[in-house]
């Protein structure tokens, strides 16, 4: 139930994040939105080893929800972790039939909310259990535990591993993460 108002939410805040405030202010705002979402995607796609990331959160129009009002956290999968991917797959994420696919698998690795690197520290270590788990807009929350100093997302050997820094876009924040956060039940 949660997780479905986490995004319910996340879906309103696509749909207000152009609106104007008055009739004649409306396009003007919708410009000024859109052009800061692609600045905002810009430093994803020109951050070493997101370009990839970057190319399909605007191809999946998720740029408003990123640099709109509300706050996300993504953990995009690098260039080599999509590279990974059967030539097929990866087709079909590109293309507009595979749109479907391509916005469940984003979803699945976006959460609400700004968390940071210190966000994540201190949750784990104040858990109960070595792992957390923070709601997903996609099908399945996202196991977190850290290894060392790693921070790993997923379970067991498939785990994705969190690599450099934390990339701030707006009022969101992007982690690279070194593979594609599987489907729930894979």
């Amino acid at each position: 139930m949660r997780r479905q108002l986490l995004a319910c939410a996340a879906l309103a805040s696509i749909g207000l994040a152009g609106c104007g405030d008055e009739a004649g202010n409306g396009q003007a705002n919708i410009t000024a939105n859109a052009a800061e979402a692609d600045k905002g995607l810009a430093v994803v796609e020109d951050s070493d080893g997101l370009s990839t990331a970057g190319k399909l959160l605007k191809e999946a129009g998720l740029e408003m929800m990123l640099t709109g009002p509300g706050s996300y956290t993504v953990f995009a999968p690098s260039d080599d972790a999509f590279g990974a991917l059967p030539e097929d797959q990866r087709k079909l994420l590109e293309s507009e039939e595979g749109r479907p696919q391509l916005l469940a698998l984003l979803r699945q690795h976006i959460t609400a909310g700004y968390v940071t690197p210190g966000d994540l520290t201190t949750a784990l270590e104040h858990a109960r259990r070595p792992e957390i788990e923070l709601a997903s807009l996609g099908a399945a929350p996202i196991p977190v535990r850290k290894q060392g100093d790693t921070v790993l997302l997923g379970q067991g050997d498939t785990a994705a591993r969190v690599v450099g820094g934390a990339v701030p876009i707006a009022n969101s924040i992007v982690y690279r993460i070194d593979r594609i956060l599987p489907p729930p039940g894979q």
